[in-house]
């Protein structure tokens, strides 16, 4: 009980913090070609997030990266374990475990769908801490080694976590993302290359 006490106090000290931090409290982040923004239209709920940004990839390198869960730990620091419970062409359910302050139990279990023609996943939390769970990735080819990258994600954990909290700590995050996806695919292009 002391715990669950601390680490709701926690959290309403860092969403006081982000709340009245003027560099934090634009809705919307632009950076280089990283834009961030808050979706509020009829096909997403309030406090849906929204990522876009580009990556020198073909579709299908970019793709292999977000359905080989091995590769995972390579670009998504905070991750501590992913673990496939079931797997086919169209479909795979992945545990995911993150790492998180004051020892909180950030895991889930997503059911993530395939769909290559379109070159998009989307998933679905079943089970975990949050009350739902949601998003997609969708890659926009612009030529053989480029593509545009659209990110979205929802996560409500119900009245633990304010979903303001949510959105302005998942908005700090998501850029650290997206550049270590560019990363990971720039560095492994160059090995690529390398090899005979």
């Amino acid at each position: 009980m002391m715990s669950f006490r601390i680490s709701k106090l926690f959290f309403i000290l860092i969403f006081l913090f982000l709340l009245y931090s003027p560099a934090i409290q634009a809705k919307d982040y632009k950076s280089q070609d990283i834009i961030i923004e808050e979706l509020s239209d009829t096909e997403h709920r309030s406090g849906t997030i929204k990522m876009t940004f580009t990556v020198n990839s073909s579709p299908d390198d970019l793709w292999d990266l977000l359905v080989h869960y091995d590769k995972w730990p390579s670009f998504m620091p905070d991750l501590e374990k992913v673990e496939i419970r079931e797997s086919s062409e169209k479909s795979a359910v992945v545990y995911v475990k993150a790492k998180a302050p004051l020892n909180l139990d950030i895991s889930y279990v997503l059911k993530r769908l395939y769909h290559k023609s379109d070159y998009q996943i989307t998933w679905k939390m079943l089970e975990g801490k949050a009350k739902e769970m949601e998003g997609s990735w969708k890659i926009m080819p612009i030529s053989e080694s480029k593509c545009r990258v659209i990110y979205t994600n929802y996560v409500d954990f119900g009245f633990i976590v304010p979903q303001k909290i949510v959105f302005l700590l998942t908005r700090q995050k998501l850029p650290d993302l997206a550049n270590s996806i560019k990363k990971y695919l720039q560095n492994n292009a160059k090995i690529d290359k390398l090899d005979p």
